[in-house]
């Protein structure tokens, strides 16, 4: 894939510091994100946040009724100073579930979030 860069590592340790190389690259960029049960770590929803040049985001739940609905409240609340949340906001504007355990109560969610 020649437009695309995969950099692995924990997203809370990796991600603050890709900030200042993604501000470069110019807008129009999507983030795609796969958080565990626990969702995204709270820098990691900063620093998504807060970055300008991100105007679409991928995020695949594997539950969306726990604390995932955490990071989705503060993807899309107005701007919050105190709590360092002060990029524009995200709107979700597709969800998709996925039904990858058949039979069973689980279900991934496959949303995407646009500015």
């Amino acid at each position: 894939i020649p437009n695309c860069e995969f950099v692995p590592g924990k997203a809370e340790v990796v991600l603050p510091g890709l900030m200042s190389q993604l501000s470069s690259a110019g807008g129009g960029l999507t983030a795609v994100v796969n958080p565990s049960r626990a969702g995204l770590h709270p820098k990691v929803v900063r620093a998504l946040r807060n970055q300008p040049s991100i105007h679409r985001l991928v995020y695949v739940s594997c539950k969306p009724d726990g604390e995932a609905m955490r990071n989705f409240r503060d993807l899309c609340c107005p701007p919050d100073p105190q709590r360092k949340l002060v990029g524009d906001a995200f709107s979700p504007t597709l969800a998709v579930p996925v039904d990858l355990f058949p039979h069973t109560p689980h279900c991934e969610v496959v949303l995407l979030f646009e500015r």
